[in-house]
This record gives C-alpha cells, structure tokens and sequence, in this order.
C-alpha cells in the first residue's frame, strides 16, 4: 500500500511497467472485487482518485479499508439489513372514550321515583334491600335505573329508611326460612284436613 508519513492509504498504488502509467488499486472489504482507477499527472492526488473511484458506484475512503465496497456487496448489505430489520408495529388508533350517559337532573320526580323502589325493595326493619326477578336491589342498581349519581340514592335512602344492617345474602337466608316455615304450616293444615276425612269415611264403614 502507498505510504504517508503516520498514516497509510488503504488503496494500492501501482505502475505499469511498460507505458509507466500508474493507477490506484481499491479492493473491496467484503470480497475480491477490486477496481482500478487511473492516476493523472505527475503528482499523485489520493483524494480524486477516492473521488473518481466513488464515481464508479463505490464505497471508498482514504484511510480506511473497512469503507471501501463494491457495488455488489452494497446491495446484499441492504437487503441484509431489510431482512434483520424488525417489522414495525402497526399502530392502531385508540378509539374515543365513551362519554358517560348524561345524569338525569334532580327534580321531584326523579326523587319520587326513587322513593318509590326504596319502598318496594328497601326493609327498613331489616335494614336490607330486597330481590325481584333479577336479583337484589341496591344503592347502586336504584341510582343506575334513575340514572343519577349513587351519593343522591345513599343519602335519600339513610334519611328516610335508614342504613343498611344486613346484607342482601343475609336477608334471602332469612326469607327462605320464613317461607319454609309458611309452607309447613300449610302442610300441616292439609294434613289435619286429610286426617278428618280417613277418620269420618272409616266411621260411616264401622271400622272406628
């Protein structure tokens, strides 16, 4: 390679030995391609022929021979690094924040409205909320189907019903009991009922 004080070109520099033409020899980094790029005038300049060598489709550099490439090597970089690049993630925009349902305003009405399912599903001895068909009531199912904020039913329902004592669960236990209890009553009585009519149907044969 050519010579400079400290430093060296990383590019041969060659003479012909018959038209003593000299040329600048650059060999690619990556394989043995290698081109030739002619020296004009008497006093070599590394920095055209750098120049003229970049003209031809190549990397090149003065110092450095890592940077000197050929053509063909600079494409299969390319699409090396399109095959090991990451495939970068579709960004899916963010739907828009559903606006909550706007509440119903505070009139006398509304306030009706929620006395009226404290009075059909709030015990106020028991201090619990009852069930229907769907399940128990509470503080939070009221103020969603009178659309308005929970604090507005829990505040109406602890000044005229008073708080909450037992849990919804609790309650149910309690009902079922009752219930049971009406049923073997019932039963009870039907048994009564049907005792008396074996009892007279066996006097009218003389068997009692």
């Amino acid at each position: 390679m050519s010579k400079r004080p400290g430093r060296s070109y990383c590019f041969d520099v060659r003479t012909d030995p018959i038209t003593h033409r000299k040329s600048a020899i650059f060999s690619c980094h990556y394989c043995p391609a290698h081109t030739e790029v002619t020296i004009s005038g008497h006093v070599h300049n590394p920095e055209m022929s750098v120049k003229r060598c970049r003209e031809k489709g190549w990397e090149a550099d003065m110092y450095t021979g890592r940077l000197v490439v050929c053509p063909d090597c600079q494409r299969k970089r390319k699409e090396d690094r399109k095959v090991q690049s990451p495939t970068k993630p579709t960004l899916v925009p963010r739907p828009p924040a559903q606006q909550p349902p706007a509440r119903t305003p505070d009139t006398p009405d509304t306030r009706t409205k929620i006395r009226q399912l404290l009075d059909g599903f709030f015990d106020d001895k028991l201090g619990t909320y009852l069930s229907d068909g769907r399940g128990p009531y509470s503080d939070e199912r009221i103020a969603k189907e009178c659309n308005v904020p929970v604090d507005q039913v829990r505040q109406i329902r602890e000044t005229a019903y008073g708080p909450i004592k037992m849990d919804p669960e609790m309650a149910k236990l309690l009902t079922d009991v009752e219930n049971m209890k009406a049923k073997q009553l019932d039963l009870a009585v039907d048994i009564d009922h049907l005792q008396r009519k074996v009892n007279d149907a066996l006097k009218a044969r003389g068997l009692a």
